[in-house]
């Protein structure tokens, strides 16, 4: 690249600006992988909550490391710093470390107001504490629902309640009499949508089923609901 002068050899043999780099390419996968853990079929709003709150309290861990400029949570950046440590004098590694800091107050700043929080707002996340029962409906301590009491007397549902997902186990309760009030309570919870995957990927199919080439299909709802649909429950 320098044989042929291109800008970006000099961007590439200053230390500074390959240690941005290398912090950009950490700080995104862990974007990344908080953005994968909230999609995908089966992804409840207990889930999702949980993976947001474990984000946003390492923020405040990430950037107390950096203070002592320890940078183990960026893998890449870490490396780089281990491979050039012959090279890159203090004044680089302070610059460094007060323009991660800076970058990590505002991600902070960005997730208390994004829509993140606006999605698990307190409110939201006491409504959820509230109804923990609903995951671990025989471990929890919340003993203020009689219908639940009832619940947990009941040797067989608990041993069913170990065979399925938690989900499951609600849906399969929806249908018998005894239980049904309960499951209602606890169905409520489960079906509220914690991200826009589902609608993303209803737009996705879509534009895949209504193409140019077969834009004559008018009844899009049904197909669209067979090719979204997790499971097909086919009765004899």
């Amino acid at each position: 690249m320098q044989q042929e002068n291109k800008p970006l050899s000099e961007k590439l043999s200053d230390a500074f600006w390959c240690a941005k780099l290398s912090y950009l390419t950490s700080i995104f996968e862990h974007l990344n992988k908080i953005n994968t853990a909230l999609q995908g079929k089966g992804k409840g709003i207990y889930e999702c909550s949980s993976k947001i709150n474990a984000f946003k309290t390492k923020l405040p861990l990430w950037k107390s490391r950096i203070a002592e400029i320890n940078f183990v949570d960026f893998p890449t950046l870490d490396m780089f710093v281990k491979e050039n440590s012959a090279v890159l004098v203090d004044e680089v590694i302070g610059n460094i470390q007060i323009l991660i800091t800076r970058y990590l107050d505002l991600l902070i700043i960005l997730v208390i107001y994004s829509i993140w929080s606006v999605t698990f707002q307190k409110e939201q996340s006491s409504y959820l504490n509230e109804n923990s029962w609903v995951m671990c409906p025989f471990t929890d301590g919340y003993t203020g629902n009689e219908l639940l009491m009832d619940l947990r007397s009941d040797r067989h549902q608990k041993l069913t309640f170990t065979t399925m997902k938690y989900y499951d186990f609600w849906v399969k309760l929806w249908n018998m009499p005894e239980y049904k009030q309960l499951a209602e309570q606890a169905l409520k919870c489960l079906v509220q949508f914690p991200c826009t995957y589902l609608c993303e990927s209803g737009f996705s199919v879509l534009a895949h089923i209504k193409s140019p080439s077969r834009n004559s299909i008018h009844e899009i709802y049904s197909v669209m609901r067979l090719a979204i649909e997790q499971e097909l429950n086919i009765k004899d």
